[in-house]
């Protein structure tokens, strides 16, 4: 029997899935790689791919948005072949808060599922990365590394790193309102930026990130319960120092709202 086992994992060896990734690459305080949810490129106009971030302890890098201090990653894909795109998405990142300045990011380690769009579908293709990652411990220091994953001209098969793929992507914030979490209105007014929004479970665990452009709105939301819905709540995120009208600062441009509640987030874009 150990012998009819033996053979049959060797014959069906070549149909097995496998993992497709890079090798770990390493700076002073922080290590990345990359992976394939598939493969082969097949005849797919576009795969699913990610990066991971492995901090060291105690160090953290910044999201998009970094708030008060440091800056956000850069990713820089031109040396890739056969790419005419790469589409990071962003997980929902935690607030650090000291001496009064709160940033936005991570800590540990971070997945960033990629959305790839492949130039000449049915030809290999390479992601090649140089990335500028800003880490912050006591003090910031800024790590330059670069990784590279070759995706053969091969069946675009499941890879064993589907499924960890796709638990990346649940951690990135629903694009839009969830039964249980929303942002039901937006009001700007001088000095602060009041929100209306619905949390299920209440607010407890609830944070609120505020994109801007160039103007960040860093400070931790002041919550105000509805007194006949402790589900509802008004948001309030004050003013940055040194803007004196908050609102004719703001006007005409596109708020992107994060709010969170624990693992649950959702995100949603409000014109003014």
């Amino acid at each position: 029997m150990f012998k009819i086992a033996v053979f049959l994992a060797v014959l069906l060896w070549p149909f097995s899935s496998f993992a497709l990734e890079s090798p770990w690459k390493s700076a002073d305080y922080v290590q990345v790689k990359l992976s394939s949810a598939v493969e082969g490129t097949g005849q797919e106009a576009q795969i699913d791919a990610a990066l991971e971030v492995q901090l060291a302890k105690g160090w953290h890098a910044y999201w998009r948005m970094p708030g008060d201090g440091g800056l956000a990653p850069v990713f820089d894909w031109g040396a890739s072949e056969n790419i005419a795109e790469v589409e990071p998405s962003w997980p929902v990142p935690r607030r650090f808060s000291e001496e009064g300045l709160n940033s936005f990011g991570y800590e540990d380690r971070v997945a960033f599922p990629l959305r790839v769009k492949i130039a000449s579908p049915g030809q290999a293709a390479k992601l090649d990365l140089k990335a500028a990652i800003m880490v912050c411990e006591r003090i910031c220091v800024p790590q330059d590394v670069a990784v590279m994953l070759e995706i053969p001209a091969a069946a675009a098969t499941q890879s064993r790193t589907r499924a960890l793929i796709d638990r990346m992507q649940d951690k990135i914030p629903h694009k839009g309102d969830l039964p249980g979490l929303r942002i039901d209105s937006t009001v700007i007014g001088p000095d602060a930026l009041v929100v209306r929004a619905y949390a299920q479970r209440g607010f407890d665990n609830v944070d609120l990130f505020v994109e801007s452009g160039d103007l960040y709105l860093t400070a931790a939301p002041e919550v105000t319960p509805d007194k006949d819905d402790p589900r509802a709540a008004f948001l309030r995120i004050a003013k940055p120092e040194g803007v004196e009208n908050l609102a004719g600062v703001l006007m005409g441009r596109t708020l992107t709202l994060t709010l969170v509640d624990g693992a649950q987030a959702m995100e949603k874009d409000f014109p003014f």
